[in-house]
């Protein structure tokens, strides 16, 4: 969730609250201070040439501006790491 700058609160993190008029609670600072605001579900905008997990993704998963090799394979140690292309 995010809140108003009146706040105090840091316009580019996420909180959660947990009940109604409770004081929010912190969940984490989005890289490039870039969050998404949906109904019900905020999150941090994804940076689409790093992991999306922790699992092997193909390179033409990624959008071409990443420079990636499309006919390899990556393996990922975790959301938001940088995609370590596996040996042949």
């Amino acid at each position: 969730m995010t809140f108003m700058h009146k706040c105090g609160l840091d316009a580019g993190a996420l909180y959660k609250c947990t009940v109604a008029g409770a004081k929010p609670e912190f969940v984490e600072v989005c890289k490039d201070k870039n969050c998404i605001v949906n109904p019900g579900d905020n999150n941090c905008a994804r940076d689409e040439c790093k992991c999306p997990d922790s699992d092997d993704v193909c390179g033409h998963a990624f959008l071409e501006g990443c420079k990636l090799d499309t006919k390899a394979l990556y393996s990922c140690s975790g959301k938001g790491a940088d995609p370590q292309k596996k040996q042949d």
